[in-house]
């Protein structure tokens, strides 16, 4: 059998220039046809050290795929789904890499894979989840390899060595004490709008910037999760099926006694937050409530926005301390609060104005 020279440099990871210096030398040996030089079986074998029969690129990648739907290398057949996966996880090194064959099989192959995965903050995508799919399908691949003696034990662990980073887009937008107090003050003065709807529009803020709820948890809330007298909210079942019960500030005490005027029209839904025909509030209404107050205040923020500014007028106008924000924003780590509080270099200095 005969292979072409870039087959042999597939397979025995020397460059292709390398070996056309060898052939013009005489130093590899190969035979002619159709005016193009190939490489035999044996010369391939001798190429190779003796560690494996000679296979084509292809060829090696389908025994691969093969031996992972049997489940040779796991010990469990990997599922079509898992399959498609990993050829489109070799497939994308393949396609950035500027190496080719054998030698995008690596390390070097997988970090210009990466490099070339540039995250789109317009769009909001990181591109982890490629990235994670390269590198596991690398690593299957490469294990494959070791095992034909084709790639040593050093070219996996310098694989497994890559990090995968989670590339996060710039920080949502938050909102300063003065914002929050423009965008009441716009949502009262909105021309044609209903009651009941300026005023869900504000408890939906009020709820956010002074309690920092989570999305999920506005839709979650019940009328009889307040508690006026004791000025605290009861959460049920929060994220990590967590209760937590944060305290109320009197300004949003008022505008709670307020709310509950309004919702006291519909005393059979037992939810806090609901629309104008008594359905109880979605997740996707929130987002679009907050999508267009955020287009008319000219400010881009979001739900989880609102909970961030939370813990950055909180800490930085209020003088909060961090674990009483972390507490009310019921995280585990103190570190994951310290990360929601966004301030500029220009709020960092007035804040040093002011305190002197």
């Amino acid at each position: 059998m005969f292979h072409t020279l870039s087959e042999v440099s597939a397979l025995t990871g020397k460059s292709l220039a390398s070996l056309r210096k060898q052939v013009t030398r005489g130093v590899l040996p190969t035979v002619i046809q159709d005016g193009k030089h190939y490489v035999t079986d044996e010369t391939l074998h001798g190429l190779l050290g003796g560690k494996a029969h000679a296979m084509t690129y292809a060829s090696l990648k389908a025994a691969w795929l093969a031996e992972m739907k049997a489940g040779l290398q796991t010990g469990k057949p990997a599922s079509p789904r898992y399959i498609q996966a990993l050829e489109y996880g070799v497939s994308l090194v393949e396609a950035k890499s500027q190496a080719t064959g054998l030698d995008a099989i690596s390390d070097t192959g997988l970090r210009e894979c990466i490099a070339a995965l540039v995250p789109d903050y317009e769009s909001r995508r990181c591109h982890f989840s490629q990235k994670d799919q390269a590198k596991k399908a690398l690593t299957s691949f490469c294990q494959y390899l070791v095992a034909q003696e084709l790639k040593t034990e050093l070219d996996l662990a310098k694989i497994k060595a890559v990090k995968i980073k989670r590339v996060f887009p710039p920080p949502v937008n938050k909102l300063t004490g003065t914002e929050v107090a423009a965008l009441l003050k716009l949502v009262g003065e909105r021309k044609y709008a209903a009651d009941y709807d300026k005023a869900l529009n504000r408890i939906i803020i009020m709820l956010g910037v002074e309690v920092g709820l989570r999305r999920s948890e506005f839709i979650r809330l019940d009328v009889n999760d307040v508690h006026l007298s004791e000025s605290y909210i009861v959460l049920r079942d929060a994220k990590g099926q967590k209760t937590r019960e944060p305290g109320m500030t009197p300004a949003l005490k008022r505008e709670l006694k307020q709310w509950l005027k309004y919702r006291a029209a519909i005393p059979s839904q037992q939810a806090l937050l609901t629309l104008a025909n008594g359905e109880r509030i979605t997740a996707d209404a929130i987002r679009h409530r907050i999508k267009r107050m955020s287009e008319s205040l000219g400010i881009k923020f979001t739900p989880h926005g609102l909970r961030k500014s939370f813990a950055t007028i909180g800490v930085t106008e209020r003088g909060m301390p961090l674990p009483v924000a972390q507490n009310t924003l019921g995280h585990t780590r103190i570190e994951t609060t310290d990360a929601y509080i966004q301030t500029t270099a220009l709020e960092a200095r007035k804040w040093l104005q002011k305190s002197n």
